[in-house]
């Protein structure tokens, strides 16, 4: 499956307005702390961190409601800045991070960038929006679909329509890039297991 995703600004008054439809008009699929560790990668396959060819992150959440723990690790085929991407998900159990370090570690990955937020979700049909806040990067809203190869742009276009009805204008690519390799410069990678993720997990 491809993920289409765009993203953009969020300000306070902004995500006034967004909650207040979400709480209408969507399905409310959680609230969560999460850590994603972005994967430092160095080789041709790959790519390496700041012009990946291929995105692996870890991503280590806490439902607020149900009081859940998970733990997924993410591909993305392509840049982070690419709209259009396929992914695999894959879930461990939350106790095994270790394990999923040792995993990485067989394929050259031992470094990562690991970006806290706080993140409510809700769903409208097939699409998915994301408000996030308390993060490395500005606060900022994430709108998602998936879909096949061959309806892409059909899914692209249903993504911006939904955004349009609310308002929401999506980063430019450039805008994007200077974002996160800003985040990137300022947050360097650091080995796993120098990456503290009680922020999400401690006394949950």
């Amino acid at each position: 499956m491809i993920e289409v995703e765009l993203r953009g600004r969020l300000t306070a008054s902004a995500r006034k307005k967004v909650l207040a439809y979400c709480r209408t008009r969507g399905i409310f699929l959680g609230e969560f702390h999460q850590i994603a560790i972005f994967c430092d990668t160095q080789n041709e396959r790959l790519g390496n961190f700041y012009d990946p060819k291929v995105r692996i992150a870890l991503q280590l959440s806490y439902d607020i409601q149900n009081k859940k723990k998970t733990l997924q690790l993410k591909v993305k085929n392509g840049h982070w800045a690419n709209v259009g991407r396929e992914e695999l998900v894959l879930k461990f159990d939350p106790n095994s991070l270790n394990e999923a370090y040792q995993l990485l570690a067989v394929f050259g990955v031992t470094s990562g960038c690991p970006r806290f937020y706080h993140r409510v979700n809700y769903q409208f049909s097939d699409i998915i929006l994301s408000l996030k806040d308390s993060g490395l990067a500005p606060d900022h809203w994430e709108a998602e679909i998936s879909t096949t190869k061959q309806d892409e742009k059909k899914g692209r276009q249903k993504l911006q329509k939904f955004l349009k009805k609310l308002n929401l204008t999506p980063w430019s690519e450039l805008e994007y890039k200077n974002i996160v390799s800003k985040v990137y410069r300022e947050n360097p990678a650091i080995e796993f297991e120098g990456i503290d993720v009680l922020r999400v997990w401690e006394k949950r």
